[in-house]
């Protein structure tokens, strides 16, 4: 949905995701390892072997939820930093290791679009 922020994910595997061809999104049809619609989390010692790609990242502006527009002003996970990135791996993809879709414009506050830019290195 976007909401989760500062998960700890760490020394998981991900392996064989298999599309699904009648899927909702196009990340159904291509699978990674690893997908999810929030990058600030603490990502660890994980791997990700075979499917399209390792992690698929896509970063809604808003939390993707109906009930969820009380956020709508204060998580804006398209903006968002990643919280911590370390020591993780992709084996044998077809894809790339990471991929964001559509755009990943981190800012020094998320949702504030003329906030300046936060680059993550």
């Amino acid at each position: 949905t976007g909401m989760e922020r500062f998960n700890v994910l760490e020394g998981n595997l991900g392996v064989g995701a298999i599309p699904l061809l009648s899927g909702m999104l196009e990340s159904d049809q291509e699978p990674a390892g690893f997908w999810t619609a929030a990058m600030n989390n603490v990502w660890r010692d994980n791997v990700a072997v075979t499917g399209s790609d390792g992690w698929y990242f896509q970063l809604p502006g808003t939390p993707i939820s109906h009930s969820m527009d009380v956020y709508k002003d204060s998580i804006c996970p398209v903006g968002d930093r990643i919280g911590e990135w370390s020591r993780n791996r992709c084996h044998h993809t077809t894809g790339t290791c990471i991929r964001v879709y559509m755009v990943w414009l981190p800012r020094k506050d998320p949702c504030n679009e003329v906030s300046g830019e936060n680059p993550q290195i």
